[in-house]
């Protein structure tokens, strides 16, 4: 049985950064996801973040190639339309710990839209939202 897996831009900046330290996780992660026939998605702001954060830490000729290549990894991408917009507003306004991200308010905010019971992600904030840890171990 198949399974809808919503990515966070942590994972996907380790798989496509092979200095980054979790990146040997993060290939190990996707080969057990595929060798079970599930589907990995992403939102489209998680694009946007890796994007940028590959920009910054090595540069636009990773950046680009990332833009070029994700969806050899990603299945589809979800767009971020109103309805979303204000779920996410409604969680990241809900928090009080300082640096919350407003893209990660917005992954759970399409998990729970999509019903989705997984988000890969390496950061333990999304415990505090009722998904399961089991990706982020180190």
């Amino acid at each position: 049985m198949s399974s809808y897996y919503l990515v966070d831009a942590n994972v996907l900046i380790a798989l496509f950064r092979e200095n980054e330290a979790s990146h040997d996780r993060a290939v190990q992660l996707m080969k057990s996801i595929a060798k079970e026939d599930n589907h990995l998605v992403v939102l489209n702001l998680t694009l946007y973040e890796c994007a940028t954060v590959l920009s910054m830490k090595i540069g636009m000729e990773r950046a680009k190639q990332f833009y070029l290549h994700y969806n050899t990894v990603i299945e589809k991408v979800i767009q971020f339309d109103e309805q979303l917009e204000d779920k996410a507003w409604r969680i990241f306004l809900k928090q009080k710990k300082k640096g919350t991200s407003f893209v990660d308010c917005a992954l759970v905010a399409t998990a729970k839209k999509l019903g989705m019971k997984d988000i890969l992600t390496y950061d333990k904030w999304f415990k505090s939202c009722g998904f399961p840890l089991q990706y982020t171990q180190s």
